[in-house]
């Protein structure tokens, strides 16, 4: 249980950086479909985070 929690916030930490990096890639390179891809990124982390707190 406590290495599930574990496992989602590191996944958490993962998506917020590689979402974030794809996004500001994204904007400085003119790629609109990279900026979107890094939005998902960034709310499939708030899904990995929501989960974590729910297991706590």
């Amino acid at each position: 249980m406590v290495m599930m929690i574990y496992l989602y916030l590191v996944l958490t930490a993962i998506f917020l950086i590689g979402g974030g990096v794809m996004y500001i890639l994204g904007c400085y390179f003119d790629k609109p479909w990279f900026s979107k891809v890094g939005i998902g990124v960034l709310a499939l982390s708030m899904y990995t985070i929501n989960q974590a707190s729910i297991l706590v």
